[in-house]
């Protein structure tokens, strides 16, 4: 049995164990109204795109961290301690 972090849906059960992966990823940055990709000129000459990071995976608003007591269940899976699933 472990301490480790999970995340906890709305309704309390764990729905992942360890560090959420938010796959972040740079897209370019559009002109809202010309909806032409912009640009940023390089102080030596040149440009170079605009870009911003954002999530591909963010987390739910009802989801929430805590630490919980975790084991490794019968199938190889981690689950928390008093989950019944952990036995098959």
């Amino acid at each position: 049995m472990t301490q480790m972090k999970v995340y906890r849906n709305g309704d309390g059960v764990v729905v992942h164990v360890g560090d959420w992966e938010y796959g972040l990823a740079r897209v370019p940055v559009f002109d809202e109204d010309t909806k032409q990709q912009i640009y940023d000129e390089l102080p030596g000459g040149g440009f170079i795109e605009r870009t911003k990071q954002i999530f591909l995976t963010p987390l739910p608003d009802d989801y929430t961290e805590g630490t919980a007591n975790i084991v490794v269940g019968y199938d190889g899976g981690l689950y928390e301690d008093t989950d019944p699933r952990r036995l098959g």
